[in-house]
């Protein structure tokens, strides 16, 4: 038996941006006692460590330039967040099925994508002290094509096991803000934020090895190898450039040359049915990856791929049983880089973080269920570093919250 597809697609994207951001002035004298909420009712900060009072009535403060003359200047500093561009695609792609005999499926197929985007960015200028010189259109074209084959296979060992192969090509676009041609230099600041309209899409091989095992109660446990070889890899690049005799600090996303991605992955999920009594209500589930990463980034040595975790994973328990369901969640993954400097030590990475939360429910009657949502009980830590752990650079914390109430349906 065997089966032939074919098929072909088009997509014609359109996609802007405008921010419109004016800074009011006035003349008039204003009371700042007149903005307040009324009565300035406390409201606590971070356990209390933070007056922030008094506090300020956004809808008395909306209302100024009905009451008093104002002068609006806009805000120049946001024109290069704006854009405007189109993106079409065209594709087409043929595979087949075989199947020798009843425990072999062969699948090969070949895809074609061919896109062309042509976007409008913003240069804009800001004198030394900070005025605003010119903000000018910049246009840009960019067209490629690519061919992406692919081969996969599976074999039934057994008709609860499976053994998965593939070797495939696969295409990552840019972001679509990343490849618009802008230009935003603050002279003041001594910063320049650039686009790439020569921004190539990342290519990758790819070859994946899997096997899995369907428990006969709901439930499967699988493991497999994976490797990909990564071609005009994106990262965010920042360094320092002399611009008439100034040094600037540029941010801009670049494209890197080769890089490998290899590891290993497993996952399990089970309903334990054969434990007695009220016990038949657990289920366990549980996934982790490793991944070791490698790729070529001038002044760094021994770079790991930017944006990629060593360790990455979540083990879940969970209770399903009259009425009641539940669910406790550890989600954790390790530290990587978010954006590569000049040096190793220059790059700024995102640490490593474990978050806890749980999922309540208990169905009252057929029409009503109540619910409680509890997240992040173990206040992960949001934290960025530069180079070495010892050199933070930003840390936030958000502490726990709660979601709860009650689901009715008729």
């Amino acid at each position: 038996m065997s089966f032939l597809k074919y098929g072909l697609k088009f997509r014609d994207k359109a996609k802007g941006r405008d921010r419109n951001e004016d800074t009011i002035t006035t003349s008039s004298t204003l009371r700042l006692t007149d903005f307040l909420l009324p009565g300035n009712p406390p409201r606590s900060f971070l356990d209390g460590r933070y007056d922030l009072s008094p506090f300020i009535d956004q809808d008395s403060v909306a209302r100024i330039p009905d009451i008093v003359p104002v002068t609006r200047v806009k805000n120049h500093a946001r024109d290069a967040e704006e854009f405007d561009g189109t993106e079409r695609m065209a594709a087409g792609y043929v595979m087949a099925e075989f199947y020798p005999n009843g425990r072999t499926l062969l699948l090969p197929g070949l895809r074609y994508e061919y896109t062309s985007a042509d976007y409008t960015g913003r240069d804009v200028r800001f004198a030394p002290n900070g005025a605003w010189l010119e903000t000018v259109p910049v246009q840009s074209t960019h067209t490629y094509g690519i061919v992406l084959p692919s081969f996969q296979a599976r074999y039934a060992i057994t008709p609860e096991t499976n053994v998965r192969a593939a070797v495939t090509r696969s295409l990552a676009r840019p972001n679509y803000y990343d490849t618009v041609p802008y230009r935003a230099q603050d002279d003041a600041a001594s910063t320049l934020q650039l686009g790439n309209p020569d921004l190539l899409a990342t290519n990758s091989w790819n070859v994946d090895l899997l096997g899995e095992h369907y428990f006969k109660s709901v439930g499967v446990v699988s493991a497999g190898f994976f490797y990909k070889r990564l071609e005009d890899y994106i990262y965010v690049f920042t360094f320092d450039q002399t611009i008439d005799g100034s040094v600037y600090h540029v941010t801009q996303p670049q494209n890197g040359d080769t890089a490998t991605v290899h590891g290993f992955e497993a996952a399990i999920q089970n309903q334990l049915v054969f434990l007695p009594g009220a016990l038949k209500g657990i289920g366990v589930y549980g996934n982790y990856t490793f991944t070791d990463s490698s790729a070529a980034i001038p002044g760094h040595v021994g770079a790991q791929l930017p944006g990629q975790s060593k360790h990455l994973g979540n083990v879940a328990v969970s209770y399903e049983r009259f009425g009641f369901s539940g669910r406790a969640a550890v989600t954790f993954h390790g530290s990587f880089t978010d954006q590569i400097g000049a040096t190793n030590l220059l790059d700024r990475i995102y640490d490593g973080a474990k978050q806890l939360d749980v999922t309540l429910s208990q169905k009252v009657n057929r029409n009503f269920v109540v619910f409680l949502d509890a997240l992040n009980l173990n206040d992960a830590l949001l934290r960025y570093y530069q180079g070495t752990p010892d050199r933070p650079l930003q840390e936030e914390h958000y502490h726990w919250w709660l979601n709860f109430g009650v689901k009715a349906r008729f």
